[in-house]
């Protein structure tokens, strides 16, 4: 076989490949929403509390990295880091927590408004 061919057979060969591997992932792999539609309810909420303690927590790093973006990362050490994560995570969950407990007592106060009303209409 002259190398042109080859050359030829050898890119028409890998290009199918490749193609059929793209194809593959853009329609044999679900999407976000997808997938979670799929996950039992129980999942699908501590799903959506980690997502929220993830953001929390980024968003407590980059305010604490504001802070100290002055000072190089090495003359905190790793002890100073370790300390840092642990407040964060603390601080995070803590957040979390008010946000759960504030939207509890929202959801109690619309449920005695109704009751009232349902008591008013009697």
């Amino acid at each position: 076989m002259p190398p042109l061919k080859r050359w030829i057979q050898f890119l028409t060969s890998a290009g199918g490949i490749i193609g059929a591997g793209v194809l593959f992932v853009k329609y044999g792999t679900p999407s976000d929403e997808e997938f979670l539609r799929t996950l039992s309810p129980e999942l699908q909420q501590r799903y959506k509390e980690e997502k929220i303690y993830r953001e929390t927590m980024d968003k407590l790093m980059q305010e604490r990295i504001g802070e100290t973006y002055d000072k190089p990362a090495w003359l905190q050490g790793s002890a100073a880091m370790k300390k840092l994560d642990k407040e964060l995570s603390e601080e995070a969950r803590r957040i979390i927590s008010e946000q759960a407990q504030d939207k509890v007592l929202s959801e109690e106060k619309l449920r005695i408004a109704e009751l009232k009303k349902q008591e008013d209409f009697k």
